[in-house]
């Protein structure tokens, strides 16, 4: 069985999240605040970014109201679903019982997935492809010659 702990799931998160990398993420209203963030994915004909949201799962672990929260808060959260309290979440299990306490974390306060745009990259058009004549047409040419 695999296993992800409490507080490295915590700081992975805060990791992907804080922007001016302070260690905590800020729930400040205005546009600096640290809920979201965008990913891109580059395929040759398209780029997709999606925008991602963990809001949820912050204000939740943000218990003391300061609109800062810290690893220690967000373990906290996080560890309600360690349900054998090895400050661990399960990450695979037995055939018989699928349902993992990270699944379950995910369920609960999974991602969002708040926006997403497809920017296509124009392509050239592709030039003609020249065919080779046909072979009955050759001898007539050929005897158009002579």
């Amino acid at each position: 069985m695999g296993m992800i702990g409490v507080n490295a799931l915590a700081k992975r998160i805060i990791g992907m999240y804080d922007r001016n990398r302070d260690g905590a993420i800020q729930l400040t209203p205005d546009n600096k605040a640290e809920t979201w963030r965008r990913e891109s994915i580059y395929q040759p004909d398209q780029t997709i970014i999606s925008t991602y949201s963990q809001e949820r799962l912050f204000r939740a672990a943000d218990k003391n109201g300061d609109n800062v929260v810290t690893a220690e808060e967000l373990s906290t959260v996080i560890g309600e679903f360690d349900t054998n309290h090895n400050n661990g979440l399960e990450t695979r299990r037995w055939l018989w019982d699928p349902r993992t306490e990270y699944d379950h974390f995910r369920s609960a306060w999974g991602e969002e997935v708040i926006g997403e745009v497809i920017v296509p990259h124009p392509q050239p058009p592709a030039p003609p492809i020249p065919y080779p004549p046909h072979p009955h047409m050759l001898d007539d040419q050929a005897t158009m010659l002579a």
